[in-house]
């Protein structure tokens, strides 16, 4: 059995990277006395992620699906076929690239950094940290459409490789385990 045909393996591996690294900070000391983290950051961190998870990607996913059956029926699935490692980059690097730009307009223009600004209101980093964003930041999200509309064109397997590498860059960037100190003391990753 291929480790991508399992059922919700993508959310089985979102909330393993979680929970790892949650670990990690919970070791380091970040939940405990020394935290500055307030009541209010915790609900603000806790809904945004329950928001994204349970209310905001499905029905992305679910009107996507929807409004594709309705409108191009005959491409459902249409790229099921494809070379699996050329439609995975595919998928990556449209995902990767809409969320970059999405990202930079959101530090460039006023009305998306209003629904952004939560994300850097944050007293101190943590593994949530990363879902810190306004509902509507979530909804017109460009990449979280797209994956949407990948999966309607058949590249399910891709979709779930993207979630589950952005997930593990997402977090360990917004994680306060220092995982990656080790790369420190080379010069040109400064």
């Amino acid at each position: 059995m291929d480790i991508l045909d399992i059922k919700y393996i993508d959310v089985y591996a979102v909330f393993t990277i979680l929970i790892v690294f949650g670990f990690i900070e919970t070791l380091g000391g970040l939940y405990g006395k020394k935290s500055i983290r307030s009541k209010n950051d915790w609900h603000v961190e806790l809904l945004s992620t329950f928001h994204l998870f349970i209310l905001i990607k499905p029905t992305i996913f679910f009107s996507t699906t929807f409004l594709l059956i309705n409108l191009l029926p005959q491409f459902h699935n249409a790229f099921s076929d494809s070379i699996f490692w050329i439609s995975s980059l595919v998928v990556i690097f449209g995902d990767d690239f809409l969320q970059y730009w999405y990202h930079r307009k959101a530090h460039e223009w006023s009305w998306l950094w209003k629904l952004h600004r939560p994300h850097h209101s944050s007293r101190e980093m943590g593994v949530l940290v990363s879902y810190r964003n306004a509902i509507m930041y979530y909804i017109l999200m460009p990449n979280i459409w797209w994956l949407a509309i990948v999966t309607y064109f058949g590249l399910y397997q891709e979709m779930i490789m993207a979630i589950i590498l952005k997930q593990i860059i997402v977090t360990g960037a917004h994680s306060e385990a220092r995982w990656d100190s080790f790369l420190y003391k080379f010069k040109p990753l400064h």
